[in-house]
């Protein structure tokens, strides 16, 4: 059976993400967020996590990629929560 990622916020701290993903590198940084190549451990699945720096901001986007699931062209939002700092992070294809 496939693993189903939460859809819901919560709050993780640096050593829950840790357990999860390992951080690659980093591929992008601006104001807005910075977003990192990792792996997924659970299944060695690649994936994009994007730490966005403003939690409007964060909301917004994550509402726009729920509504867009499945989409062509739309990239596949993974999970999503708040790092115990108050950055949100999604997790993304």
């Amino acid at each position: 059976a496939t693993e189903r990622q939460s859809k819901s916020w919560s709050i993780h701290t640096r050593s829950e993400i840790i357990a999860k993903y390992q951080i690659m590198e980093r591929i992008g940084s601006g104001a807005y967020a910075d977003v990192y190549r990792g792996r997924r451990l659970s299944d060695d699945l690649t994936v994009a996590l994007k730490e966005i720096h403003d939690y409007q901001s964060a909301f917004r986007e994550i509402e726009a990629l729920q509504m867009l699931q499945g989409s062509p062209n739309v990239v596949v939002l993974h999970e999503y929560f708040w790092r115990e700092d108050e950055d949100a992070v999604i997790v993304l294809e």
